[in-house]
């Protein structure tokens, strides 16, 4: 009945930059864990350039008529996940490949 969500807000530039160091990058990466996830799945895709890649949502793989994979899908995820109509409090889709029985 538990589901956990690890989650950083940030990611690291794919290159380094003037100083050898990384710059931070707008796409991240989470990982969910527990109760309704389909476990030993990874689900997205990045471009030539190390940019989150548009996804199909209903399968997690990347789509060029898919949508942009972001924190209002995550936050619909977890409510329905949780029985929750996203569609109540959050105007965006859940990732639903993500999510068993679905």
């Amino acid at each position: 009945q538990v589901t956990f969500v690890l989650f950083a807000e940030m990611g690291r530039a794919p290159t380094l930059n003037l100083y050898g160091g990384k710059d931070h990058w707008t796409t991240a990466s989470a990982m969910l864990i527990g109760a309704g996830i389909r476990g030993g799945h990874a689900f997205g895709a990045l471009d030539d350039q190390a940019r989150g890649s548009k996804i199909d949502l209903s399968t997690g793989q990347a789509s060029s008529s898919g949508d942009t994979f972001g924190a209002k899908n995550l936050g619909a995820t977890l409510l329905a996940l949780g029985d929750v109509d996203p569609e109540r409090y959050i105007q965006s889709a859940p990732l639903t490949a993500v999510m068993e029985g679905f």
